[in-house]
């Protein structure tokens, strides 16, 4: 029996060849905590905005950033930010998306 592991399906953010050079010199950087998407034939479309306070039919959401990419891209997305977030919770535990588990409950 060999002790050779079969080839890992998950993405290696270190064995990846390099991309093409990317300049960030007009990029913008935001912070979103809200994110919606819009599934088409042949796209994807997500909009992003910073949810900060009370939102209701007088007060909605205001999304200032919408991105749309190819159902191919989406998928190449898929699988970088799935490996980056398995890195982050490998180093740093889980990420718990239910915000009632996601506090500590005060201390009395």
């Amino acid at each position: 029996m060999s002790d050779a592991s079969p080839p890992s399906s998950k993405l290696n953010l270190e064995d990846q060849p390099p991309g093409p050079a990317v300049s960030l010199a007009r990029a913008a950087t935001l912070y979103v905590n809200f994110s919606r998407l819009h599934l088409g034939l042949e796209e994807i479309t997500f909009d992003f905005a910073l949810q900060s306070e009370r939102t209701d039919a007088t007060h909605p959401i205001t999304a200032p950033q919408r991105i749309s990419m190819s159902l191919f891209t989406a998928k190449r997305l898929l699988e970088l930010v799935t490996r980056a977030v398995e890195l982050h919770e490998a180093a740093f535990g889980p990420l718990e998306l239910d915000v009632e588990h996601r506090f500590l409950p005060p201390a009395i």
